[in-house]
């Protein structure tokens, strides 16, 4: 009898388990319909999309054995090995956790305007994803979310609220972050991922240079920011410098030589966390010079629909003032370019063609056309230049970065500062 009903109770524990994963596993999200054709994937339906991955295990479970049949999958893991192509239509709103993790045949994905979260792992490890186009509805990038990516550049557009923790550890070939210069949370300097205000420094790209300077004034380097980053070498840390969060340097093996602008002292003052062997180990230069220029000796100024502009810490006068034309902001281009060191030429033969160019860089722009060349190479541009009143526009973000500048809007001013 005892026997019996130990068989009745454990039967009812195992119905229990298989329903209570089910449950779990069908708790959040909407089930999205979907389908594999020509190796393509396409997702579609309304709201957002489940979470995968982990375990789903009731609590009054005491042991289990944590294997494959526990582990939720995407239905649509079945064709990770085939898929080149991922298209989620209109009406999603979130890419859920590990939902396309390890897709290492992966190519091109399309993400509609109307995702605003990408969770968790959703495309870690798709190691031929080259490139992708981020929506500029999206405002939060799960911990993971592009790990070991094949990109070389991310933009990351003006809503983006929240970049969790290692969201492009391993991209091998990443060699540059850019921010929306409207995005009101992050900034971007040298294609290295910094907070809004600069004082934390978020994400240092895999592939960036062998000596990099931190930015005078930055505080705090975030966890993994410059994990699995094997080319950089040299690395100068000004004396502001006041934490160094966990793994912030894994795995940077060729991390040989630290110019620490304070003292022994004022070293051994900075937190630094686990995991950060690769600067302890680094041989540390103290009381190195780091040249600190007043922050208006190095910028230009615009102020929409000014005239007035400052340039390097003078007043300077330009003949026209900065316009917003459809929400970009446009720039007199021979007014930024000069005061940048580049030389504007226009040939009378070809009227619709300005040249733009310094010691390293020719620009070609072409009025009313949505493409510019870069030492030959075409670009597309967000917004076509203009003339008025004899003087040409260009896109603020175009004309400045090609000539090697970074510009930032400041809303509450209406201003466009340029740092040279």
């Amino acid at each position: 009898m005892l026997n019996n009903f130990k068989r009745v109770i454990s039967l009812l524990l195992v119905v229990m388990l298989i329903f209570s994963i089910q449950i779990l596993a069908e708790d959040e999200g909407v089930a999205l319909e979907w389908e594999y054709e020509n190796k393509t994937l396409t997702i579609y339906g309304d709201g957002d999309m489940k979470d995968y991955g982990g375990y789903n295990i009731p609590m009054y479970v005491a042991t289990v054995n944590y294997d494959d049949r526990y582990y939720i999958h995407a239905p649509w893991r079945k064709h990770k090995e085939k898929a080149e192509k991922i298209v989620i239509e209109d009406g999603v709103t979130k890419i859920g956790s590990h939902a396309f993790y390890d897709f290492d045949k992966l190519e091109e994905v399309e993400i509609p305007r109307g995702v605003k979260v990408i969770n968790n792992s959703a495309f870690a490890a798709c190691k031929n994803l080259k490139e992708i186009e981020l929506p500029i509805t999206l405002k939060e990038i799960g911990k993971r979310a592009f790990e070991k990516c094949g990109f070389e550049t991310v933009f990351i557009p003006r809503k983006v609220e929240k970049i969790d923790t290692c969201a492009f550890d391993g991209c091998q070939n990443l060699k540059e972050i850019l921010v929306d210069e409207d995005n009101e949370h992050y900034t971007s300097k040298d294609g290295v991922l910094f907070t809004k205000d600069m004082s934390v420094l978020c994400d240092y790209p895999t592939k960036g240079n062998a000596v990099y300077e931190i930015p005078v004034g930055v505080k705090k380097i975030s966890y993994s920011a410059f994990s699995e980053s094997t080319s950089l070498v040299s690395l100068q840390i000004p004396i502001e410098l006041e934490e160094v969060d966990d793994f912030a340097f894994y795995y940077c093996k060729n991390l040989k030589e630290i110019n620490y602008e304070g003292s022994r002292e004022d070293w051994r003052k900075i937190k630094v966390a686990q995991g950060n062997d690769a600067l302890k180990e680094a041989k540390v230069n103290y009381n190195c010079v780091i040249e600190r220029v007043k922050p208006e000796e190095k910028q230009i100024i615009l102020t929409i629909d000014d005239t007035n502009a400052i340039v390097f810490g003078e007043i300077a006068e330009c003949d026209v003032a900065p316009k917003i034309i459809n929400g970009r902001t446009m720039l007199p281009a021979r007014f930024v370019a000069e005061n940048l060191g580049a030389m504007v030429e226009w040939d009378a033969t070809e009227p619709n063609k300005i040249s733009v160019k310094n010691e390293d860089v020719e620009v070609i722009i072409y009025i009313g056309e949505d493409v510019a060349f870069i030492n030959g190479e075409e670009i597309e541009i967000d917004s076509p230049a203009f003339v008025e009143n004899n003087r040409t526009y260009t896109p603020v973000r175009f004309i400045v970065e090609a000539l090697g500048a970074t510009a930032e809007w400041k809303n509450e001013t209406r201003q466009v500062i340029i740092t040279k």
